[in-house]
């Protein structure tokens, strides 16, 4: 799995979980821990607003997470960030007067649904509280 939305959404959350000074915590700042832009930031803040996950301590300004790092699942952020997610893609267009390319995409597709929903459970039983503690 490639996604590094979610990884970089987690950089942020565990920024913000640790921070001693909320108002500190401004998008160059994080931009620059992630080696990353600030509008990528700013982008994925607004995400991580909108599902819920943080908020504003001032205005617009700090940040805190709106409920306990260990009721933060990896999935939940997931489904903040990226909501489309596509982990296995199947390519479309199999020559269907061939054995195999008649059936490929429907044994694909029940094999990554099988595999989706055991991907799904494991981001479900890892929470920020997870990442956090390793990262003491």
């Amino acid at each position: 799995m490639k996604n590094t939305r979610l990884s970089m959404a987690i950089h942020i959350l565990s920024m913000v979980a640790t921070a001693t000074d909320p108002m500190s915590l401004t998008s160059e700042w994080m931009a620059g821990s992630i080696n990353t832009n600030a509008v990528v930031v700013r982008r994925l803040v607004g995400q991580l607003k909108q599902a819920g996950l943080i908020t504003a301590v001032q205005t617009n300004r700090g940040l805190r997470l709106c409920k306990p790092a260990r009721d933060i699942s990896f999935w939940d952020v997931l489904q903040a960030v990226d909501a489309e997610h596509e982990l296995f893609a199947i390519h479309s267009g199999s020559n269907v007067q061939c054995d195999i390319g008649c059936q490929i995409e429907t044994v694909l597709s029940q094999m990554y649904a099988n595999l989706e929903q055991v991907w799904r459970q494991q981001l479900q039983a890892q929470s920020l509280q997870d990442a956090l503690d390793s990262l003491q």
